[in-house]
Parts: C-alpha cells; structure tokens; sequence
C-alpha cells in the first residue's frame, strides 16, 4: 500500500476532528462534553461496528481460524510491547512511571482502530471482525495487567468489568451468529450500520476536543513523551511485524490489522485509568495528545514498511 494513501487517509481521519476543535475553541463545546461523547463511542457505534462486521460475513473454516489466530496474536503482541515498556521505564524515581508504561502498551484500538482501519479497507468487514478480537484482549489486558501494573494492587483487577465490556459483549452475539450460521434479517443489518458509520466523526470529535483544551506547551515539555511515542508508534507495530512474519502469517488481511492495530496512538483508557488511581495523571493527557498528533507522519510510515 502507498505511502500517499495512507497518508491521505490518515489526514483525512484527523481532519474529521477538526470540527470539534474550533467548536471547543470557540466555546460552543467544552471538556465536559468528552465523557458523554464517549458513553456513545463506548456503549453504542464501536459495539455496532463490531457486531456488523459478523453480521456481514459467512461462515468459513479458514475465518474461524483466522479468529482464533487474531486472539492469540494480540495477546502475544501485547506482551512483547509490556516487556520492553518495563525495561525501558524501569525507574521508580521517574515521575509518571507507571503511566509511561501502560501508554506504551495500550493502543487506541477502538476509538482510533477501528475506524480508521474502515477507511483504509472500505467494505472489507475481515479486518473490523480480526480488530474486534485485538479489542478483546485489549479489554480483559487493562483490566488485569494494566490496572495492576499501574496500581500494583491487585484488588483493583477487575475480570467482571473486563468482561462486561460492550465490545466483548456485542463480539459475543456476533460471534454466535456467526458460528451457528443464524440468518439476519436486514433491517438489524441496516440499524448496526447507522450506527457504526458514526463512529468515525465521533471519535475524531472527542479527539478535537481534547486537542483544543490541551495547552501547546505541554505537548512539548516532556521529552519522555515522546520516548513512549517512539515506543508506542513504531516499536510495537515492528515488534508485531516481526512476530507475524517469524511466525508464517500470509493472509493479509489477518498480518495487516494486527500491525495497524499496534501502531495506534496511546489508548483513551489510559487517560481514565491515570485519572482515577494516580494522583498526577497529566503524563497519560500528554502522551495520548501528543502521538494522536505524531501519528500522522508514523502510520503512514508503518503502513510502507511493514504491511503485506
């Protein structure tokens, strides 16, 4: 794939933000309006676009495969990119220690993921169906290794929340349809649609208006910031290729998700795990902001090199 396409893509995804931006600057929306914005995201479009993503697809041997493989390849992915975040911040006199490592870990996946993943393959629900199982182990690996190495108390791990995550559940339902062959009427077909094409502008909205009450000064004053962006943009997504390519993964569309899905920028979830268990949760705000504005130049990049 071409660095131009991509990179139009990516521009276009962060374009949609825009609108959100000046609304912010302008004081027609403030940051209160993030977390109800969100509560949609969460619990409505990205559900949606993953439960389409099984509706839209039949049955085959070879997919069910390529499921399971999607699980277990983000979960390994995930721990290559734990272990060089801890060796890398292994300092414990480093303020914001823990928040540098779980941003390393974590990618936006859902938010940021999955719809840009849809505009990179527009109608190919494989990739959206093998991203729904990197946002699996996602979900169940923030709320059992991430919450603890960010605490380091485990009465904060939380399998019941991980689990009854609406990402988790909607893949569920969609999982049995898909496996029991159930037929779907079209109007349910039609209604996850509506919804998941919302999914895009919304996010990139929230996304703008994060950027517009971040002050400028703060994207640039950590230099360990960008330590994690390095880690998170381009060491994970290498990490993974090499994983895939080691491994013998040929179907594309299989090894290109998966690496997509690693070259996110820093996952919203850690901005809320920071904020509710630390109590200087501003490295999570800047290192989030700050790879959300690198992707643009580091996608397109990870895009050339390492997709198939």
């Amino acid at each position: 794939m071409s660095f131009e396409t991509v990179a139009i893509n990516t521009l276009l995804m962060l374009a949609l933000g825009v609108p959100g931006f000046i609304l912010a600057k302008i004081k027609m929306l403030n940051d209160k309006a993030i977390k109800p914005l969100s509560n949609v995201l969460l619990y409505v479009c990205v559900p949606f676009m993953i439960l389409k993503s099984f509706l839209t697809i039949e049955y085959q041997p070879q997919l069910l495969s390529n499921i399971l493989l999607a699980l277990l390849f983000s979960f390994t992915s995930t721990l290559l990119i734990m272990v060089v975040a801890l060796l890398v911040f292994n300092n414990k006199k480093i303020v914001g220690q823990k928040i540098y490592q779980i941003a390393c870990m974590f990618s936006n996946c859902g938010f940021f993921g999955l719809p840009f993943l849809a505009a990179l393959f527009p109608g190919n629900d494989h990739v959206i169906l093998y991203a729904s199982m990197y946002i699996i182990v996602f979900n169940l690996v923030t709320w059992t290794l991430g919450i603890f190495i960010l605490t380091g108390d485990k009465k904060y791990i939380s399998i019941k929340k991980a689990l009854a995550n609406p990402a988790i559940i909607f893949s569920a339902i969609g999982f049995v349809v898909f496996l029991c062959k159930l037929p779907v009427p079209t109007p349910v077909v039609t209604f996850s649609n509506f919804w998941s094409t919302m999914t895009s502008p919304l996010a990139m909205t929230v996304t703008g208006i994060r950027l517009a009450y971040m002050p400028a000064k703060t994207l640039v004053a950590d230099w360990r910031a960008y330590l994690v962006c390095g880690l998170r943009l381009l060491v994970a997504p290498a990490l993974t290729w090499a994983m895939l390519s080691l491994c013998g993964i040929s179907d594309a569309n299989l090894f290109n998700t998966l690496v997509i899905a690693c070259a996110m920028p820093v996952a919203a979830t850690t901005v809320v795990f920071a904020e509710t268990f630390t109590p200087q949760p501003q490295a999570s705000v800047t290192t989030m902001l700050l790879s959300t504005t690198l992707c643009i130049v580091t996608i397109p990049i990870v895009c050339m090199l390492f997709l198939i």
